[in-house]
């Protein structure tokens, strides 16, 4: 008998959405797992055998959207990725919109497996080949590179702010630094990995509708600190990035953090890494409020310019955006008519020293950037969900089934409540039994995450079909 082909208990495995394997011969040993299968996954499919498009159907038909991978094979799918993305964004065949969407959802899933893996220096050597990916492309298309900047309806996720703020740094340093190709790359390298220390942030803090206490800021403000810890245990890692990742949130005058450093002490890059990191945190949707137009969020910095933004820099990023805008202005929102409501201190950091506006009403916002496409109807039943994939650690184990309640649904999505807070873009599996109708199973992104009581929280899901049915 082949022991080899049984997984070990002590063996790590990581999902992959069965639509990121491309149709070939297999690099890597796939496995599989049923929803209420006991222990580890089973080998499905092993390495030098194909993968068919029947083989995609067949699990289709099975809704089973997620095979495995062992822990030790990783590296050869972050190749298999890495590849893919060099395709798709030369790929002829697509629109730039789609094309640039594919790319950036493919690199949030390496960021996420640097959040995911700890001290791994595997991940953090594939996010500098993604890094030197980025130079090719600025430099053979730079068009079609800045596109990868996301300035529309995005969410405030990590992983998806830390490949918006890499591609920032890259624009913003190819402005100050032109032809200088190491500079670019290492800009995109530390903007990628900047808020690595955010791992270690509560989910409920990132994503809090006010002011912080306290002692919530200190847990905030020591993530640009606890990045840099990681990282500097790499010697791979260069000097540059190390101060992106730990003076990203410095300021000018002195008033910054961790350090309170002042002007001398803040290096060029993690002057780039600064105002892009607040240009992207201002424009994402967070769960309180929709995004804010890229013209708009402009106004809002230029408070900052020259005490927490480098002059000469914030200006160039402002007529970078301004001809970006200009050559194509479907990429954003149009600016407010009344102009920004917001202020940089309310949004740039939420230091309790700050003021902060109060933030509309979450009930009126929970779909305000247009999420709601289709009707939707109050109702009061329970439902079994499991974890996909969680951005940050939950009660419950990845596969295992645990009750959710559902107070309102429609063709698009669902608004559901649970003891503990979701993250954005978590992806859940639900099984619905409504009544008179059959059991559904439907995968679902989180889009939306607010306080519903003392021990309640809701999301806003959305149907990954739905969705995609929308893009289209």
């Amino acid at each position: 008998m082949n022991t080899e082909a049984k997984p070990s208990t002590q063996q790590r495995f990581f999902p992959i959405p069965v639509d990121a394997l491309d149709h070939d011969v297999l690099q890597m040993d796939l496995y599989i797992k049923f929803a209420g299968q006991p222990g580890a996954p089973t080998l499905y499919r092993s390495s030098g055998l194909k993968f068919t498009p029947e083989d995609s159907e067949r699990l289709a038909a099975q809704n089973l959207k997620f095979l495995y991978i062992p822990g030790n094979q990783h590296h050869v799918f972050r190749k298999s990725l890495a590849e893919r993305l060099d395709r798709t964004f030369k790929d002829p065949s697509q629109a730039r919109d789609q094309r640039a969407r594919v790319v950036r959802d493919v690199c949030s899933k390496m960021i996420e497996d640097v959040l995911l893996f700890p001290g791994d220096a595997e991940p953090i050597a594939a996010v500098a080949d993604i890094s030197r990916n980025f130079a090719d492309w600025s430099a053979s298309d730079p068009k079609g590179f800045s596109h990868l900047l996301n300035m529309s309806s995005h969410d405030f996720y990590t992983a998806t702010h830390m490949v918006n703020v890499g591609v920032g740094c890259g624009l913003l340093a190819k402005e100050v630094r032109p032809g200088d190709r190491e500079f670019f790359t290492l800009a995109v390298q530390g903007g990628l990995l900047h808020d690595l220390g955010k791992r270690g942030v509560p989910s409920e803090l990132l994503n809090k509708e006010g002011k912080l206490t306290p002692e919530e800021w200190k847990v905030m403000s020591s993530h640009p600190a606890a990045g840099f810890e990681e990282l500097k245990q790499n010697p791979a890692i260069p000097e540059m990035v190390l101060s992106m990742v730990r003076d990203h949130h410095e300021r000018l005058d002195g008033k910054g953090y961790p350090a309170k450093l002042d002007a001398s002490r803040i290096s060029p890059p993690a002057r780039i890494c600064a105002i892009v990191d607040v240009f992207d945190a201002i424009t994402a949707a967070r769960p309180y409020r929709g995004p804010t137009p890229p013209a708009d969020t402009l106004k809002i910095m230029r408070d900052g310019r020259g005490t927490q933004f480098d002059a000469d820099m914030f200006d160039l990023w402002e007529r970078l955006v301004g001809q970006m805008l200009q050559a194509d202005p479907t990429r954003a929102p149009a600016p407010s008519p009344e102009g920004p409501k917001l202020t940089l201190a309310g949004v740039a950091d939420q230091d309790p020293a700050c003021d902060h506006p109060t933030p509309p009403s979450i009930e009126r916002n929970l779909y305000a950037d247009n999420r709601r496409r289709f009707p939707r109807f109050a109702v009061s039943i329970h439902a079994a969900a499991q974890v996909v994939r969680a951005g940050k650690a939950m009660p419950v184990r990845r596969g295992e089934k645990f009750t959710v309640q559902v107070v309102d649904i429609g063709r698009g999505g669902l608004q559901i409540q649970t003891p503990w807070p979701l993250s954005l873009n978590d992806l859940l599996l639900i099984d619905l039994e409504i009544p008179g109708q059959q059991k559904v199973s439907r995968l679902a992104r989180v889009v939306r995450v607010r306080r519903a009581g003392d021990a309640q929280w809701a999301s806003g899901v959305a149907f990954m079909e739905a969705e995609g049915k929308a893009a289209a």
